[in-house]
């Protein structure tokens, strides 16, 4: 084994201090449809991605509008987030403890004629807060993260009078890199 030179150690720490001070590329993202809508005999709903205070998207904006005179329910468990075709898990939203998306998210109930709005994220992009850098009850304890470029959907499951209803929606998440 031959020994390494000091002009080649020196090469190599100037080659990695270079390249991880290299400029990262920057993206304009874009959905599309903005929003997708769908309709049914008993529900109407929305979804539109929100980025909050992000580059990227990072979750939906659910708007469910009860078109009955009984209540609706959200099926937090049976709804999900599914991506280029591939179901990815559960959608979670501010609010929810870890323990609870284990245990069982309870449904979000609708009343007669009523509407929800929500803001959901995947739990498959979220990053979670540790207790021990929480700043109290108040402190989300999930960190949502950027949904992916593809097909992003959300396979809403609606409960009424023990009768499931489910309805897919759809966006498709763009990027164009920014040329400076």
């Amino acid at each position: 084994m031959r020994p390494v030179s000091v002009s080649m150690l020196l090469l190599l720490a100037f080659g990695l201090l270079w390249s991880g001070c290299a400029p990262q590329k920057k993206y304009v993202y874009a959905s599309r449809p903005a929003v997708q809508n769908v309709s049914h005999a008993i529900f109407d709903a929305r979804i539109e991605p929100f980025k909050e205070n992000n580059p990227y998207y990072v979750g939906f904006r659910l708007t469910v509008k009860n078109k009955t005179s009984q209540p609706l329910e959200i099926n937090w468990d049976k709804t999900r987030y599914v991506h280029n075709t591939v179901d990815q898990g559960k959608l979670i939203f501010r609010g929810i403890k870890a323990e609870t998306v284990q245990s069982g998210i309870p449904n979000d109930v609708i009343p007669a004629q009523g509407e929800l709005l929500k803001h959901i994220s995947p739990l498959v992009t979220v990053g979670v807060t540790p207790a021990r850098y929480s700043a109290g009850p108040d402190d989300p304890t999930f960190v949502p993260g950027a949904l992916p470029r593809g097909k992003n959907s959300v396979l809403l499951v609606l409960e009424q009078s023990g009768k499931l209803y489910q309805s897919t929606m759809t966006v498709l998440i763009v990027s164009k890199e920014i040329k400076k």
